[in-house]
This record gives structure tokens, sequence and C-alpha cells, in this order.
């Protein structure tokens, strides 16, 4: 290939950078893309720019094509859960499902042989979540080779500029919002789309927990990316005169806005409020704390790390304001852990009676209209914790699918890392993406922030830069 033709091709991807970053921006301010004007562009643009990566960048990556045949497999799992089987059939097979589809479905008619009905109890909710699931998996794939490619630092960077402008935004709505919300008070997100849920939106997200799941994968990748530039500078000849003229360079000056980013988004993920972002930021920044690599990274040494982030993780609660962090803390509603545990038990009730293969990916919420025993104020929609909502609308065929492509990831990522050093960047990039992975399935632990669709696009790029190999790991082009 002629140096010509390199540029443009480098020309190329560089545009395709700009439009993911433009995708994952929709992805958020579209409410988290939950409504269907707002994943379906998310979708069909996610699956664009996946496929484009494909076409256009020139990587070979050890190791995904076993990732791609474990999302694959899931995807045909999903797509088998769609297919129509006779009612007669469904009956035999599952007895429970024929019993609630019999009562749900008045299209369903109970023991004819004319009547069909996929394993799904909701077909059109399932063929939603298989949209998804393929576009983000292509993402994720695209992803990996895009910044194999043309580097990761243009990307990172743009979503770090947008997340810090995001998290600007956030804050100024909440401080707007003071003592404009409670009962029966509308509140307008952009001044005129009203809040369903009568609550106090945080961002542009309905719920504040899913603004603090974005900032949650958000704030690691940019303190990486900042490592990375470091890293560079380390590297660097000279004495100390000469690193500190690397701060007015282009390299300086991108660490110092990750860092800027990094600490902005920080704020405004404790103003929301979120006890499950608050709690996983602190428990991954300690990890992160202890785990740092180092010549003389000692006992002592990794104990005075820890110290020092967790009095940043308290300067930070003391700039929101303690009294209102320990009063949301404080606060007893159904909404807290305690009132989990019932919605917990009812997903387990849903994985007894379909324990092979679920009720359907993203039927949860039509299971609920039969398996909610209490707190019938509140509709449970969602099982707050992914991992049951996985056992029950997948069963155990899901459950072992799921394992096998998170096993697939984290040996490859397993791999890049044995490849390199801290003295690499690329070592810092990836180990952002890989802490903000942690603090995001942390969190979902208690909620269920990647089944918005804005955080999943996320998500699945946070992946795809976790196994991302970079041709020359000393380098990171920016």
């Amino acid at each position: 290939m002629t140096h010509r033709a390199r540029g443009v091709r480098l020309f190329l991807l560089r545009i395709v950078i700009c439009l993911e970053v433009l995708t994952i921006a929709w992805g958020a301010l579209s409410f988290g893309a939950v409504y269907d004007w707002g994943y379906t562009p998310l979708v069909a643009a996610s699956a664009a720019i996946g496929i484009l990566a494909f076409l256009l960048a020139r990587a070979r990556l050890s190791g995904t094509p076993r990732i791609a045949a474990a999302l694959a497999a899931i995807a045909a799992f999903m797509a088998a859960q769609l297919i129509p089987i006779g009612a007669s059939t469904l009956m035999r097979w599952s007895a429970v499902r024929h019993r609630f589809l019999t009562g749900y479905d008045p299209t369903y008619v109970a023991g004819a042989d004319a009547a069909r009905h996929a394993l799904s109890i909701n077909p059109p909710a399932t063929v939603v979540a298989l949209a998804c699931f393929v576009a983000f998996g292509l993402l994720l794939l695209g992803t990996a080779r895009l910044v194999s490619a043309a580097g990761p630092g243009a990307l990172i960077k743009g979503l770090a500029g947008f997340g810090l402008l995001l998290a600007a935004f956030a804050l100024m709505q909440n401080m707007a919002l003071v003592g404009r919300t409670g009962e029966f008070r509308t509140v307008y997100i952009y001044g005129f789309w009203p809040d369903p849920y009568v609550n106090k939106p945080f961002g542009p997200f309905i719920n504040k927990n899913n603004f603090a799941g974005w900032m949650l994968m958000m704030v690691p990748l940019a303190l990486g990316y900042a490592g990375a530039r470091a890293a560079e500078a380390r590297a660097m000849s000279g004495d100390w005169r000469q690193r500190v003229l690397w701060l007015s360079s282009a390299g300086g000056a991108a660490a110092l806005l990750a860092i800027m980013a990094a600490a902005g988004m920080g704020i405004s993920l404790v103003m929301s409020l979120s006890r499950s972002g608050i709690l996983a930021l602190a428990i991954v920044t300690l990890a992160f704390a202890w785990s740092l690599p180092g010549a003389h990274s000692t006992g002592t040494v990794r104990f005075a790390r820890v110290v020092v982030c967790a009095l940043m993780l308290v300067g930070l609660v003391v700039w929101v304001g303690p009294d209102l962090v320990a009063q949301r803390f404080a606060g007893d509603t159904s909404a807290t852990l305690w009132g989990r545990f019932a919605t917990w038990r009812d997903a387990l009730r849903i994985t007894r009676d379909f324990p092979v293969v679920g009720t359907g990916v993203n039927t949860f919420r039509t299971a609920m209209l039969t398996y909610q025993t209490s707190d019938r104020i509140n509709y449970w929609s969602e099982a707050h914790n992914d991992y049951l909502q996985i056992l029950a609308e997948g069963g155990i065929v899901l459950a072992a699918l799921a394992v096998a492509a998170a096993a697939a990831v984290a040996a490859t990522i397993r791999r890049r890392f044995s490849h390199e050093t801290p003295s690499h960047p690329s070592y810092w990039i990836r180990l952002g993406a890989v802490m903000g992975i942690l603090a995001i399935a942390l969190q979902d632990v208690v909620e269920f922030s990647l089944q918005i669709p804005g955080n999943a696009a996320l998500f699945a790029v946070l992946v795809g830069i976790a196994i991302y190999q970079p041709a020359r790991p000393s380098r990171v082009p920016a």
C-alpha cells in the first residue's frame, strides 16, 4: 500500500471515530436511548460503525474470533427464543409457559394445534433485545479493530470531552431544579420533556443511577488515558525540567484534559447521589490504588496509595456536601437494597419456573405482571440485578453462554497484558477500560444500567478498547 493510500485510509478511520463519538453522545443525550426513536438510530449507527471498521481497518487481533463466536452463540440463542412452536408442543415442554401465555396473550389458543407461540413470552421485546445485541456486538468488535489500526487516543479524548460537557450540563440542571422537585411536581428535562416518573432526573437520564453508570465507565477510562500520556513522559530522557516542559506539549495538554474530565465526571457522579454509583466508584478507586504496578509496590506503599485515594474521595464528598450524601444513604424507601430483596426473590421464582431457556430476553417486565408479589405501589419492570435478570430471561443456557463470552474476553485481556508493561502507554489505556468494566459490573449487582441502550453502547466501546492490540505498544497515537 502506498503512503498516499495509507493516509486516505487513516483519514477515513478518523471520520469513523468521530461518528462513533457522536453515536455514543446520542445514546446519552436521548435519555439513554430508552425510547424507540432513541435506540433505533443508535442501533443502526452502532452496526454501521462496526461494519465500516471491518471494511477499513487493517488489523489482526488474536482472541477476537473466539469472542465473536461467543457473541454469535448468544445471538443465535436469542433468535431461537423467537421460533414459533405449536401450542400442544409448548404445553408438553413447559406447562408453566403454557399457563402464562393462556392468561397473557389473547391470540394464544390453549391446546389448539393451529396456535403457535415463541418460547419468548413477549417476542417483540426479544426482537428489540436481539437487534441491540447484534448492533452492539458489531460495535465492540469494530472498535477493537478501529483503535488497533488508528490508535485509541482520538476516541478516548472525544468521549472524555463529551463526558465533561455532559457532567457540566447535569450539574447545571441539578442546580436549576433545586426547590422545584417533589411529589406531584412535573420536572422537564431539557425544559420540555416531562419526567414520566415524577422524579428528579439527573442530566438527560431519567434515572440518576443510569447516569452514574455512564460516568462509572468513563472516569477510569479517562484516568487510564492520562496514565498513558504520563508513561510517555516518564519514558523521555532528560531531567525534571524537560518533564515539566512536557506539560505544555500536546501530550501534556491531553493528559490534563483527561484529568479534568475525570474530576468533573466524578463530581457529577457523586452529585447524582446514586448510592450504587458512589459505592462502586469508591471500591474500584481503592482497588485500583492497591493494585497499581510499580517496582517499589510494597505493602506500605500500597497502603499509602489507598489512604491518598480515600482522602481524595472524602474531599469529593465534602465538595458535594457530606450532609447531603449522608442523608441519601440514610434514606429508607421501597427502592433501597431491602426493597430490592423482594424483587430478587420474584426473579428467582421466575428462574425456578423457567429454568432452562428463561422467559425470553427483555421480557422481565412482562413476567412481573404475574410474578410481582410485593410493593404493589411500584411496578418493578427490572430486576435491579442484571445477573439475576439474565437467569430469569435466558435460563441456564443464556447464563452459561454469557459466562463463556466473559471468559473469552477476560482471557484476551489477560493475553494483552502479558505482552505489556507499565512503561507501555497501551497498558494504562487497557487498565482504565478494564476498571470501567469492573465498575459497571459491580453497580449492576443492584442496578440495571447496562439495560439502558445508551449505556450498553458505551460498554461495548470499553470492551473493544480493552481487547485492542496496538501494532506498537510503546506508543499511543493521538
